[in-house]
């Protein structure tokens, strides 16, 4: 079910859409490996919500899938006027689904939300950010998360001799670093990337057509010789 916030940003929310291409793995298909980032943002009286969300292009999934319920692939933060401060979320973690991971998209999103926050609220502090992982995570899965936050400026301190139980300090928006492996990822103009889609449809609606009536002539010869 789609809480109320959801529905908020949904209904009257801003959105500005985003293509990416994962280059990652030497993927050069114009479909495969293509996200698109949508970047949503509601105010409502002394708060502001931004939520970054990532979508494969290639994928049949809808606004109900696993991947929402569990708020994986989404990047949120409140601004709270009031008393400057942040809070970042959802409250089940910063994740990105594990086929995802490891290939730049994660380290794009949250990105995108910390330039929104810089923009917005440069000097707003964040408040503390409690993370806790499953008892079966392994070691290399927690240290690839410090790495990760550590992109950033961002450190995860552990406060349990299992390091399960852990808080995230980020200072302000203006404090932390932006990043995002280019190596990785590509920026696509989505509206040229439509153009060009549209353009090529013409092209193969016209050869289709040629083709049909080319079919058409050569067995009106047959039949008539």
């Amino acid at each position: 079910m789609i809480n109320d916030v959801e529905q908020k940003l949904a209904a009257y929310g801003e959105t500005n859409l985003k293509l990416i291409r994962v280059t990652d793995g030497g993927i050069k298909n114009r479909f495969l490996g293509n996200m698109i980032i949508a970047i949503k943002h509601f105010k409502e009286e002394s708060k502001e919500i931004f939520s970054v969300r990532i979508q494969s292009l290639n994928s049949a999934r809808v606004a109900a899938s696993m991947s929402d319920k569990f708020s994986l692939n989404k990047f949120e933060a409140t601004v709270n006027h009031t008393d400057h401060s942040i809070t970042i979320g959802p409250s089940q973690g910063i994740q990105v689904e594990e086929q995802l991971q490891n290939r730049g998209i994660g380290t794009y999103a949250l990105n995108e939300l910390l330039l929104a926050l810089r923009n917005n609220c440069p000097n707003y502090s964040f408040l503390p950010y409690e993370v806790t992982m499953s008892e079966n995570v392994s070691e290399s899965k927690k240290a690839l998360l410090e790495a990760f936050l550590a992109k950033f400026n961002i450190p995860l301190s552990f406060s349990d001799l299992e390091r399960r139980i852990g808080t995230v300090r980020a200072s302000t928006p203006q404090q932390v670093i932006n990043h995002y492996n280019q190596d990785k990822i590509q920026e696509i103009d989505l509206e040229e990337f439509i153009v060009q889609l549209v353009a090529e449809k013409t092209k193969n609606d016209t050869e289709i057509a040629n083709m049909k009536a080319e079919i058409s002539r050569m067995g009106e010869e047959t039949l008539g010789g």
